[in-house]
């Protein structure tokens, strides 16, 4: 196998891993911290906590309504698919990054090879023997001397 292939599957499986990590990460993390929202919200008596001088705030019942409809779904969906249309993006943008870039490479010595042949044809034009002398001599005009 080319060694350039092994490399290239090194790094798709490197990003595999990343995308696996990261929504493993994403999955326990947010688990643990709304499941912590999600007790204190649900059991904690907010008239109790007012008549020790706490006093919760308003986003705190706006996010109790939110947190099945918005918040769950956006951390467990939301952020992987992010992550996952994000490495998908970045493949993509160095796959057609490094094809540009060989079509340009590729046109680059294709108008070096032409340039080339066009001046070794021009030179070998321009070397050519001359015609061979005819067998008769031609007459030698004599010069005029003075004096």
């Amino acid at each position: 196998m080319n060694k350039h292939k092994i490399i290239g599957m090194l790094f798709v499986l490197l990003g595999v891993l990343v995308i696996l990590g990261s929504a493993y990460v994403v999955i326990t993390y947010a688990n643990e911290m709304l499941g912590a929202i999600v007790d204190f919200a649900t059991t904690t008596d907010f008239v109790k906590l007012r008549n020790c001088g706490v006093e919760a705030p308003p986003q705190l019942d706006k996010i109790k309504g939110e947190l099945t409809t918005v918040i769950l779904p956006f951390l467990y969906l939301g952020i992987p698919l992010i992550l996952i249309i994000l490495s998908a993006l970045m493949f993509l943008g160095g796959f057609y990054y490094r094809k540009g870039k060989t079509d340009h490479d590729t046109k680059k010595n294709e108008e070096l090879e032409r340039k080339m042949l066009r001046k070794a044809v021009t030179k070998l034009e321009s070397e050519k023997p001359s015609p061979p002398p005819s067998k008769e001599p031609e007459p030698e005009e004599e010069e005029e001397t003075e004096g």
